[in-house]
């Protein structure tokens, strides 16, 4: 098959997203089963220009909203999409594409669903936008609203449907008013790490926690800050890492507040590489993500695949990767408390945290796997094609 996926962020640079990964990995799998996968993303940086470049065996087409409208907003996002519009019409022109992907995010495929093609558009929901600003704002102002409603538009013309839980099958299809049953749902898989390359073992002296992603409120990041002074009071040798960019001004917020002592129990990183992740990962003992919204939760499952017992909050589909007990603790969101005590009870509790942490890589080696991932897509996109 001939596949294009449209991604707004691709490895590397800007990349660095669940759905850029999510995009790379598919991407890589199905051309190593002798699939032709283009990849349409935006150019990097940002302003740069527009290339075609190879990503092993994967065509990358980076593209990007003519420069004249850049100084107006609202012009320069459906300029875009008229770009991704424009470009997926001349790759079926050039190489005969089968089936085109896209995410719902930010409607990037609304043209594509909406004019006429000679492809069938698979739309791949991840969290829309309506739920973001609800979980972040209480409410949606009104420029989101547009947003929302564009993403709709573009949910309802595509050919077919995939989401990563039955969290969000149902709960789009609810928003929607559309059927379940349009939705195939097809978990994301994460490259996961050899078994010898784990670190099971537990640190000497220091119990390290973990946190990846955009320091924003979404990813619940107020509340993790909020627990960080209890842990430390609690816990003689105890070491938070924050990895990501801070996209909210919270970690000013946070040392312009916090003792010398606690600050000292701190490091943010900022943005990493995804070798620096890795290392991250594998010299942890604990992972942390209070997300109050996700539509799968990649960083879950990586977490999981290097042995690291998870603290998550019981939000959308959270519950589909960690098991309350099993592989870490699910709590209320919005507590800073409650991070607290799971945090200290597995920073006092070697025993248990190498348990959470060996069922959890068992249970990410069964669910979401890369293969697994690639095998269900492939299927689904035959049966769209052969349809």
């Amino acid at each position: 098959m001939k596949i294009a996926i449209i991604t707004y962020q691709y490895p590397p640079g800007i990349g660095q997203s669940g759905i850029a990964n999510y995009t790379r990995n598919l991407a890589h799998g199905l051309v190593s089963r002798g699939n032709e996968v283009h990849v349409i993303a935006h150019t990097d940086p940002e302003d740069g220009d527009e290339q075609e470049l190879m990503d092993g065996k994967v065509y990358v087409h980076r593209i990007r909203e003519p420069r004249w409208t850049q100084k107006i907003s609202l012009l320069k996002v459906f300029a875009y999409r008229w770009r991704i519009y424009q470009k997926t019409n001349e790759l079926q022109k050039k190489y005969g594409l089968d089936i085109v992907e896209c995410p719902n995010s930010i409607f990037q495929g609304v043209l594509l669903c909406s004019l006429p093609k000679r492809f069938p558009v698979v739309m791949r929901v991840h969290t829309p936008m309506f739920e973001i600003f609800e979980s972040s704002f209480g409410k949606i102002p009104f420029r989101f609203k547009v947003i929302s409603l564009f993403e709709k538009l573009a949910v309802l013309k595509s050919d077919a449907l995939v989401t990563s839980t039955d969290f969000y099958a149902k709960k789009v299809s609810d928003a929607y008013r559309i059927s379940k049953d349009r939705f195939t749902v097809v978990p994301l898989g994460i490259n996961m790490p050899e078994i010898d390359q784990l670190n099971l073992k537990p640190n000497n002296n220091m119990v390290r926690i973990l946190f990846v992603g955009r320091l924003e409120e979404r990813k619940g990041i107020r509340y993790l800050l909020e627990a960080v002074p209890e842990v430390v009071s609690l816990c003689s040798s105890v070491e938070f890492v924050f990895a990501g960019k801070d996209v909210g001004g919270f970690r000013r917020s946070f040392e312009e507040g916090a003792s010398q002592e606690v600050k000292a129990c701190v490091t943010f990183k900022g943005h990493v590489s995804d070798a620096e992740l890795n290392v991250l990962y594998r010299d942890s003992d604990i992972y942390v993500g209070p997300s109050l919204s996700e539509s799968f939760g990649l960083m879950f499952a990586e977490a999981m695949s290097w042995g690291k017992p998870v603290v998550a909050c019981d939000v959308c589909s959270v519950s589909s990767l960690v098991v309350d007990k099993e592989n870490g603790y699910l709590l209320p969101p919005k507590n800073g408390k409650a991070i607290a005590n799971a945090l200290v009870d597995l920073v006092q509790n070697r025993e248990k945290r190498q348990e959470m942490g060996i069922r959890g890589r068992e249970f990410c080696e069964k669910r979401f796997s890369i293969d697994v991932m690639v095998n269900n897509m492939e299927r689904f996109y035959k049966s769209m094609v052969k349809g």
